[in-house]
């Protein structure tokens, strides 16, 4: 039983085959000038060798994140399918950095970065070992982002912050002392999806790279 997972953020793609839980391929690559287009190449080497036919899961990350990159993985994901009869899960890029963060915080601001130097980000809850939302989803400034961590601090002792971003950790630091990093892959999607966090809805969260709002 083969299953496809699939990556891609504003700075990086990657693409993971498995062989039941265990890892057979990996491959990733930093976002250059020719974008999301180096997806379709990813999976095309991942899947090199195999028999699609043995395809049996095929996992994306829906999002938040940018439009052309979310719409791009879940084609590849929905025409896989067809010609393969593959089951399509589809998790929340959120969901590894809350399932895998440092220590006991029962409340955690997840912050991913996104475009022109902004991010998304959002409070979760954590009761009995699952996560709700607790605010909505923001997108701005990595000021705007500490800001709301300072904010929610005074009201929330338990309080943490996760970033997917190495330089957002570095300035974060600065005036955050609970914050950490834990780079996001199509090998972090799979594994909350073979925890059974993935969902068959397939909506994407995206914004445009053209507009600043959601």
């Amino acid at each position: 039983m083969l299953s496809l997972s699939l990556f891609c953020s504003s700075q990086r793609i990657s693409v993971a085959l498995y062989d039941k839980r265990k890892l057979r391929n990996f491959f990733h690559k930093e976002i250059t000038k020719t974008g999301v287009e180096s997806i379709f190449k990813l999976v095309e080497r991942c899947l090199k060798n195999e028999n699609t036919k043995n395809l049996s899961n095929i996992f994306f990350s829906n999002g938040p994140g940018s439009f052309t990159a979310l719409r791009s993985i879940k084609s590849i994901a929905e025409a896989l399918s067809l010609s393969t009869s593959a089951k399509v899960l589809a998790v929340s890029s959120f969901a590894p950095l809350l399932l895998n963060q440092e220590g006991n915080y029962s409340n955690t601001i997840v912050c991913i970065k996104s475009l022109k130097g902004k991010s998304f980000f959002q409070l979760y809850t954590k009761k009995e070992n699952f996560f709700s939302e607790k605010s909505i989803l923001f997108h701005g400034d990595i000021q705007e982002v500490q800001n709301f961590y300072i904010k929610n601090k005074k009201q929330i002792k338990n309080l943490n912050l996760v970033t997917d971003d190495k330089n957002s950790l570095e300035m974060l630091n600065k005036k955050i002392k609970d914050v950490f990093v834990y780079p996001l892959s199509a090998k972090r999607i799979a594994e909350v999806c073979f925890l059974g966090y993935g969902s068959s809805k397939l909506d994407i969260t995206y914004h445009s790279s053209y507009y600043e709002n959601l």
